[in-house]
């Protein structure tokens, strides 16, 4: 699964600290912004917040919650993106 990087500029326009900024969103840019999110985020603040959603059962999975698991996911999405990019290219070249 991969975002819809059209759709989310879309919506990046309308609100939030990019609104009116007409962000082009590329694959490297959503990864840099992903990046310096994941770097900026309160984690235990994050926990909290969500703690209260979660039953308790599911609630010890809430301790893996780091930069480090979310950076990892956000590699993996990356490699995604850059095999689709390739099919993408490979498509536009027929």
């Amino acid at each position: 699964m991969v975002p819809e990087l059209g759709l989310l500029g879309n919506a990046l326009d309308q609100q939030g600290p990019w609104a009116g900024r007409k962000v082009r969103v590329t694959p490297e840019w959503y990864l840099a912004a992903m990046r310096e999110r994941i770097g900026e985020l309160d984690w235990v603040a994050a926990r909290a917040d969500v703690e209260r959603f979660l039953p308790a059962r599911e609630q010890e999975a809430l301790k893996l919650w780091k930069p480090e698991l979310f950076l990892y996911h956000l590699e993996r999405l990356g490699e995604s993106l850059a095999k689709g990019a390739g099919a993408e290219s490979a498509e536009a070249d027929r």
